[in-house]
């Protein structure tokens, strides 16, 4: 990495990474199931 503050394109890439990276795997299978069973 040449830059040593983050572009505005990396941070937006991080934010959609760490914002669909959760719905993604909520679609492929519930909350619950992650969390486990009781």
């Amino acid at each position: 990495m040449r830059r040593v503050s983050p572009g505005p394109e990396e941070v937006n890439a991080k934010v959609l990474r760490l914002v669909h990276e959760p719905v993604n795997r909520a679609r492929e299978h519930p909350p619950s199931d992650d969390r486990g069973h009781p």
